[in-house]
């Protein structure tokens, strides 16, 4: 049977700089050579015999594209794909893929967990492609630090799978989307509990518009704006205390939040147990401390690189937690005077104390 031999895959994050976008996301060490060329082997065995894979994990191979091909050539004929049963599908930080590839394994019909973090090659007309021929079980899609995707197949995504199971969208750094995907999201999306648009262009009126939407209320669980660069007013991050549910949210870098805005945003998701609000150079005391004494279950706090706060609103902090706190980034708050040895003995549950890199 055809053999698909691999070279070295590409070390993590190999010519790609983690913080060039904005908050990286939870990437994975890719497979060895060995298991690599194993798992495409199981691969050629299950199209050939029309057995069932479930999973097909290429990430970091240095030339997926040429495994793909080999697996599509072991297809006993048209359709063939359809038996696999394929649910999972990682190609994150693999090479040499292009939507030709992606159209072609999105044809098995059985998609749920598609990762195309930096597979740079790949575009619109494979997401496309995913969306009309898995619309009914694709639950989640990876599209961190992809440059070529546009509205047009974004906006189909989230009217094809929205209304059915699309549950969590990174968008991280896909710098060409504009507030036309943010409506369709907040129009179509009605399960969507985890949003990451770090770096993403979107306006005031763009965050307001998912932010709002009844359904972003009752199912958003993690927000990331990270870095959000066309953010240029308290009215988006006021919006988002309409997320009752929310669980997880980071603001980092976010100049225009105020602490009005982030007494709101406490006051209306106190079941937040992550807040970055690194780099938030507009709030103060004032406002974390309404934050601290909200939000009761904070697993993880960071206000780094903030000159306004002081040790008062780690006070409140302190009063108020649940004893749930176990990350706490203070750095470069010339305010805070306590030193890591006073800072756990207050939180008996705290161990790291760098978040933001």
């Amino acid at each position: 049977p055809a053999r698909c031999v691999m070279a070295r895959p590409v070390a993590f994050g190999e010519g790609f700089p983690s913080d060039a976008i904005g908050s990286a996301p939870g990437l994975s060490a890719p497979l060895s050579p060995e298991a690599l060329e194993a798992h495409v082997q199981a691969a050629c065995d299950a199209v050939r015999s029309g057995g069932t894979l479930g999973v097909l994990d290429l990430r970091g191979h240095p030339d997926a594209g040429a495994a793909i091909d080999v697996i599509l050539a072991s297809a006993s004929g048209p359709g063939a794909l359809r038996f696999l049963n394929l649910h999972t599908l990682n190609l994150e930080f693999a090479l040499r893929v292009t939507d030709a590839h992606v159209k072609s394994l999105a044809e098995c019909g059985t998609l749920v967990d598609v990762n195309l973090n930096a597979t740079s090659e790949v575009g619109d007309e494979a997401v496309m492609a995913l969306a009309d021929l898995n619309e009914n079980t694709l639950a989640s899609l990876a599209l961190y630090w992809n440059v070529r995707v546009t509205d047009t197949s974004i906006v189909r995504l989230v009217q094809t799978c929205g209304a059915r199971c699309l549950k969590t969208l990174n968008l991280s750094g896909c710098k060409r989307l504009t507030d036309a995907t943010a409506r369709a999201v907040g129009k179509h999306c009605v399960a969507l509990a985890d949003l990451d648009v770090t770096r993403v262009a979107f306006s005031d009126d763009g965050v307001a518009a998912v932010s709002l939407a009844p359904s972003s209320a009752a199912h958003m669980r993690r927000l990331n704006l990270y870095a959000a660069p066309s953010l240029r007013s308290a009215r988006p991050f006021r919006c988002l205390a309409a997320l009752e549910n929310l669980t997880w949210l980071d603001l980092c870098g976010a100049q225009a939040l105020t602490d009005a805005a982030l007494t709101e945003i406490a006051d209306g998701c106190p079941k937040l147990r992550h807040l970055n609000l690194s780099w938030c150079l507009g709030v103060t005391d004032a406002g974390v401390a309404v934050a601290c004494a909200a939000c009761r279950k904070l697993e993880l706090l960071s206000v780094h690189g903030n000159r306004n706060v002081t040790d008062a609103c780690l006070d409140v902090l302190k009063r108020a937690n649940e004893g749930a706190l176990h990350t706490l980034d203070v750095r470069g708050c010339v305010g805070i005077r306590r030193g890591r040895d006073e800072l756990s003995a207050a939180f008996p549950n705290l161990k790291t104390f760098v978040h933001h890199t």
